[in-house]
């Protein structure tokens, strides 16, 4: 016959595992409630479980096929979907690189959705002060960490007086230290750049970058650039980028 102080133990134990089950059970439970709604860039979505929090992402490929949807998200071809605070933070960014004459700009989106400040580099990239301060912003002021950085691109082509924004990573951007944590896709605000005919003569002319004038004359266009260590995933004309963005917010 077992002693009172026995059985009283033998429960105890017995109740621990029953906690202990009902516990791990319920974590499960919500683990599996935890979906991600994925949208392509050609607008097909798909809702999977993972993650640590229920949340939208854009996949960045334009193909339908099913295969090349799920491989591009192993492969975290991935971006959280942009709030409007951060397609206006994309848009002053673009403003101030111009406004400055071609230097680069920066900002971090953290993994909780907070937007840093925009800060300004070089004109060939974003020096480690200028990384630094909005880093500091993210991390002390805003309680983030990033998600992933939004940065423009100012240096000049070979022999180009006027500056002209690179819509593809350079090779310091693809630096294994720049996606250290992460786990999406960084993005390039960029320009696409053509020339204009002279209808009146026949010959080209140009539209300068900023101010002053010149023989020739260009069209840019704003572009959106995505890439990871590899190099550019999918570019898009930024107008287009932001309209996709709207359209499909509200779909669960």
């Amino acid at each position: 016959m077992l002693r009172p102080i026995a059985c009283l133990g033998i429960l105890s134990v017995q109740f621990s595992l029953l906690s202990y089950a009902l516990y791990a059970q319920k974590n499960e439970t919500a683990k599996q409630e935890i979906q991600i709604t994925y949208t392509s860039i050609s607008g097909i979505t798909k809702v999977l479980p993972g993650g640590d929090r229920s949340k939208k992402m854009i996949v960045l490929v334009p193909d339908t096929n099913s295969k090349d949807f799920l491989q591009a998200i192993r492969d975290l071809q991935v971006i959280d979907y942009p709030t409007e605070e951060v397609l206006g933070a994309m848009n002053h960014a673009f403003d101030l690189a111009i406004a400055s004459g071609g230097y680069e700009h920066q900002f971090f989106v953290g993994k909780k959705g907070k937007v840093s400040i925009i800060v300004q580099g070089l004109k060939d990239r974003i020096d480690s002060i200028a990384n630094r301060k909005v880093r500091v912003d993210l991390d002390s002021i805003k309680g983030d960490e990033p998600a992933y950085d939004v940065h423009t691109h100012g240096d000049s082509l070979a022999g180009d007086v006027i500056p002209y924004f690179k819509p593809d990573p350079s090779d310091t951007d693809r630096l294994a230290i720049n996606f250290r944590g992460r786990r999406q896709a960084s993005v390039i605000l960029s320009f696409e750049r053509k020339k204009l005919p002279n209808l009146s003569t026949g010959n080209s002319t140009s539209v300068p970058f900023g101010s002053g004038s010149s023989e020739e004359k260009f069209i840019y266009t704003r572009v959106i650039v995505f890439y990871n260590q590899k190099g550019t995933i999918f570019k898009q004309y930024f107008s287009d980028f932001t309209t996709f963005v709207r359209l499909h917010a509200h779909e669960n």
